[in-house]
């Protein structure tokens, strides 16, 4: 075809031609009996992927198993069908004996080389072990998030390689009641209050959590009750009391040098602490302190045995109880304006709604004038229905027509009472890193430790969607 000048008039006459409109039906009916190429590879894309997610939900299932459980994974011998190649690989073989499918997959793609994709890798296993950590630590911050209210515990544990880990718990208040959830071990080499409040705020801001810091004067300490039942310090009057710790210093008179000396060469410390230090050298190091303690206790006074238990045993016991009694009335004294919250039956109007008032005075910015009227109104409503721990859901529908007594509910739940939950994750951290992973990395010591301790969540993670972010 030559003439282009005249092409738009012969393309319509071509058009509507028999021999065009005949050849489009033949193209039309052989297109639907044959299908072509685009088909046949989506076809066998979508087989393939439906085998690959059968093969991805066993290997998944498997770490959950061993990640909820602490145990350890993987050996330097990663051949499968070895007796030494870890938990991770024997399981799988396991499996295998009584899934035809899974049995087949290995005898086809695994050890077979560079070449052949089996998705049994150490590779493969630390990638969904950082997913699945990663879902369930986004899970807890949401709930965070959804609570609004929150408590901070922090304690610190060396691990086996002798490295300060930080632990923090974080305590809110659900529908169903309160929870403490373990989120993270955190490396520190500092102690003081500072250090381990900006280790605390760098986590927080980093998740993106609403943060408690010094300019929120509502922000709580609280002891934790387990350990204020630890013997105080000795009396500073009661001299005749002091004898153990004179002895001890006596004793470790060299080794006690030896570690003021190390803190005051370490560059690590603070200034202040190092000057201390080098104080403590200087006064023990002195003629006249040294001579003291190479003199012996020979001479002493001579005491009966009733007088001996008394002095020694009897005053000292009761000195330590009132000295604790003090400390614990005195560092849980700021948590009475909540205590009212517990007496609602047994109090009168005035005494709930000055309680209200001291309350509302202190939380101004997250509760309402109403506060007192409500708190009487849901006392009456307490006194009418026998509530017990049963009726949580029914309690919960009512929050809604009292919204402040809510808040002050939530608040005092969400308190931090005591340290249990961090000293649970302290022998996760045994369990997990010990001397056979001592060379952990602190990311899969994290990884680990929380799929581990929050396996309830990790049981509830959805295996599709895991398998969707590891494409």
């Amino acid at each position: 075809y030559c003439d282009w000048k005249h092409a738009p008039r012969d393309l319509a006459r071509h058009e509507s031609s028999e021999s065009h409109i005949r050849c489009l039906s033949m193209y039309i009916s052989r297109k639907a009996k044959t299908t072509s190429i685009c088909k046949d590879f989506e076809k066998q894309n979508e087989s393939d992927r439906k085998y690959w997610c059968k093969v991805l939900s066993r290997v998944l299932s498997v770490i959950k198993f061993l990640s909820s459980r602490g145990l350890a994974f993987r050996v330097n011998n990663e051949l499968v069908g070895s007796p030494e190649n870890g938990n991770f690989l024997g399981i799988l073989e396991l499996m295998a004996e009584y899934d035809t499918f899974l049995a087949e997959h290995i005898q086809k793609r695994v050890n077979k080389g560079r070449g052949h994709v089996s998705y049994f890798s150490s590779t493969v296993c630390e990638e969904f072990i950082d997913i699945l950590a990663k879902k369930v630590l986004n899970f807890i911050i949401s709930e965070i998030k959804q609570a609004k209210y929150y408590s901070v515990s922090v304690d610190s544990t060396p691990d086996i390689t002798n490295v300060d880990q930080l632990t923090i718990v974080i305590r809110y208040v659900l529908p169903d009641g309160p929870v403490e959830r373990f989120v993270q071990f955190v490396p520190i080499r500092g102690h003081t209050g500072s250090q381990l409040a900006q280790n605390l705020l760098d986590f927080i801001e980093d998740k993106g959590i609403t943060v408690i810091t010094e300019h929120n004067h509502l922000a709580e300490y609280i002891p934790c009750v387990a350990l204020s039942l630890n013997l105080q310090p000795l009396s500073n009057t009661r001299w005749s009391a002091r004898h153990d710790a004179i002895n001890a210093l006596r004793k470790g008179y060299q080794a006690i040098l030896q570690v003021l000396q190390a803190i005051s060469d370490d560059e690590d410390e603070q200034l202040q602490t190092k000057q201390t230090a080098k104080g403590f050298i200087l006064s023990m190091e002195k003629l006249e302190t040294v001579r003291l303690e190479e003199q012996s206790r020979s001479e002493g006074t001579s005491l009966d045995s009733s007088s001996r238990f008394k002095v020694e045993s009897y005053l000292l016991i009761i000195d330590q109880i009132l000295l604790s009694m003090k400390t614990r009335i005195a560092a849980y004294d700021r948590l009475q304006r909540f205590s009212f919250v517990a007496r609602f039956k047994t109090m009168t109007n005035s005494e709930i709604q000055e309680s209200a008032k001291t309350l509302l005075h202190h939380y101004s910015n997250d509760l309402e004038e109403s506060l007192p009227e409500e708190m009487i109104h849901f006392s009456a409503l307490l006194k009418q229905h026998n509530f017990n721990r049963e009726c949580s859901i029914e309690i919960q529908n009512l929050m809604s027509a009292f919204p402040n007594v809510s808040v002050v509910l939530r608040i005092y739940l969400c308190l931090m009472i005591s340290n249990c939950s961090g000293e649970r994750s302290f022998s996760v951290l045994k369990r997990v890193k010990n001397h056979l992973r001592s060379s952990m990395s602190q990311q899969r010591l994290n990884s680990l430790a929380l799929l581990c301790i929050e396996n309830e969540i990790l049981t509830n993670v959805d295996t599709r969607d895991v398998i969707k972010s590891f494409a």
